[in-house]
């Protein structure tokens, strides 16, 4: 006869782990690879708010187990970690709470990961590393069944895997983090500025994510905002809605024109000036404003903010800036307390700060 048990471990935080007895599953072999791309959005008279949908966002991804359906996500700091362990033939159950996503894998590891057991001769819940022997595709296997879900079980047993990595009993364990947001079709957007968002692409055999920044205009302009800015052969012009669609078939375009200079001096002038960081307004009355970065190189650029304490408000951006490129990021947090604040962006080789003042 075959005996099942169950076994609930204690997870970081207020998420809970359950192992149940799993002896035949169907391989799960990761099949899914989302590729997105950055995208503009145009908030206009006629549509003062912009939506974007996933289908927009989705940039070639790939699948390989029948029909995907693609989700978008507002991207934004770590909120939480989940860790959880399960024996062989027992499933891994990970929920992170109420209203977030998983986002990444920090940590996965089937086979003997270490520590094998805690002073009380049972899983351990935290502190993981590997151990003698894992199987190599484990975070991509963890992530397929965890990533843009809220939670996930998941099988441990060979077949997960597609590979018995020690030729012994073995262990399934697992840390992965969250963020603050649900997956939709599409997000609407009601301010200019730059978005980090996620595409979350799901198919019969998993799941992938992607990443990705979505830039919102407002064209609007003219005393009641019932008309439309754009570039014209250099020069900014506020024109009726109507006569929108001819302009742009002649190669105007929405919103401010950019500085008429080419890039060879763009980027001189980059190389030559510090980081650029800028905030308006400040002070701010009701957590809203918005943030200007203008990058001195090319490479990976952190925009963050902070609180006097060292805390981390919300992250901005986290991504890739070229030189010379200028990017507004939106602040709508009316939850922030009076007080001062730190925006801080960092590129590797520079960090700039700037104090914000909130004033209620």
């Amino acid at each position: 006869m075959r005996h099942y048990y169950v076994n609930t471990l204690l997870l970081i935080g207020i998420a809970v782990s359950t192992v149940t007895s799993v002896f035949a599953q169907t391989p799960v072999v990761p099949s899914v690879s989302a590729v997105a791309k950055d995208l503009t959005a145009v908030i206009t008279p006629a549509q003062p708010v912009a939506v974007v949908n996933a289908q927009q966002l989705n940039n070639g991804s790939s699948v390989t187990c029948g029909a995907p359906s693609y989700q978008i996500l507002k991207d934004g700091p770590v909120a939480g970690s989940v860790y959880g362990a399960a024996y062989e033939y027992y499933t891994l159950s990970m929920t992170a709470p109420a209203g977030t996503t998983f986002t990444s894998i920090d940590f996965a590891s089937y086979g003997l990961p270490i520590p094998g057991l805690d002073e009380n001769f049972g899983l351990p819940t935290t502190g993981y590393a590997l151990g003698s022997c894992d199987a190599a595709n484990s975070v991509d296997v963890v992530g397929s069944y965890l990533l843009g879900q809220n939670s996930a079980a998941i099988p441990a047993v060979n077949a997960t895997f597609g590979i018995d990595p020690c030729g012994v009993a073995k262990r399934l364990y697992a840390k992965a983090s969250y963020i603050n947001g649900t997956p939709a079709s599409s997000l609407a957007f009601t301010a200019a500025g730059t978005y980090p968002v996620v595409l979350v692409v799901q198919d019969g055999c998993g799941t992938s994510i992607a990443r990705a920044t979505v830039t919102v205009i407002d064209a609007r302009c003219g005393n009641k905002n019932n008309k439309v800015n754009l570039c014209h052969n250099g020069q900014q012009i506020c024109i009726g809605e109507v006569d929108v669609p001819s302009h742009l078939a002649h190669g105007d375009s929405y919103g401010e024109c950019r500085t008429n200079f080419s890039p060879a001096a763009a980027k001189v002038a980059a190389s030559a000036a510090d980081m650029v960081v800028q905030a308006l307004p400040n002070p701010t009355t009701d957590g809203q404003f918005q943030v200007h970065v203008q990058a001195a190189s090319t490479g990976p650029v952190q925009v963050n903010l902070f609180d006097m304490q060292g805390h981390l408000v919300s992250q901005l951006y986290n991504g890739r800036m070229e030189l010379g490129e200028q990017r507004d990021f939106a602040i709508d947090r009316p939850d922030m307390v009076k007080g001062l604040y730190l925006v801080r962006v960092e590129n590797g080789t520079q960090a700039r700060s700037l104090r914000i003042e909130v004033q209620k």
